[in-house]
C-alpha cells in the first residue's frame, strides 16, 4: 500500500519560501493545520522531525514511531544529554545525517512497526522521557500537589 507523506510546517504566516519550495514536490501533501498535531501524529504510520522540538518529545511519549533529523553543525548538547543523544543514534531513533535517515526507512521498507517495537528501542526511548520528558498520565494531580506544597510554604 503507498502511503502518503505529510509536511507540516509551522503555523505562522511568514514561511520564508518554504511553502512554494514544497508545493513543487509531487506525492507530497503540505498539512494545513486543521488537525491539532497530536491528531495528526496519532493517525501516523511514523512521524519524523527536523530537529528536537515540543513534537518530538510529544510522539516519543505518546510512543509514535519517531524519527529524529539534525545536522551535527546546529546541535550542541551537553555531555549528560550527549550520553542519551548516543542511545538515540544507536537505536535509529536520531540520525545526523538525513540521508541516513532515508537508508534506515529504505532498509525497513518505510514499516517501522517491527523496530520501533523491539525492547532495546523501547528501553532507550523509556529511559530518555524519564530524564527529559514529564510523560506522566497523570501529570495535572502531580502538579496540583506540588503547587499546594508550595503555597503552603509561602
Amino acid at each position: 500500500k503507498k502511503k502518503s507523506l505529510i509536511l507540516r510546517l509551522p503555523n505562522y504566516g511568514h514561511y520564508w519560501r518554504e511553502h512554494a519550495y514544497f508545493s513543487k514536490i509531487n506525492q507530497l501533501k503540505i498539512d494545513n493545520h486543521k488537525k491539532n498535531f497530536v491528531q495528526m501524529a496519532l493517525g501516523s504510520d511514523y512521524v519524523i522531525h527536523n530537529h528536537f522540538n515540543t513534537t518530538s518529545f510529544e510522539t516519543l511519549s505518546l510512543n509514535i514511531p519517531t524519527l529524529i533529523y539534525s545536522p551535527k553543525i546546529i546541535c550542541k548538547f551537553n555531555s549528560e544529554a550527549t550520553r542519551y543523544l548516543k542511545k538515540l543514534i544507536k537505536v535509529n531513533i536520531f540520525f545526523y545525517s538525513h540521508s541516513d535517515l532515508v537508508k534506515f526507512l529504505k532498509k525497513n521498507n518505510f514499516d517501522l512497526k517491527s523496530w520501533w517495537n523491539q525492547e532495546k528501542v523501547q528501553e532507550v526511548r523509556r529511559d530518555f522521557l524519564k530524564n527529559y520528558c514529564n510523560s506522566l498520565h497523570d501529570w495535572p494531580n502531580e502538579w496540583m500537589t506540588k503547587l499546594s506544597i508550595i503555597n503552603k510554604q509561602i
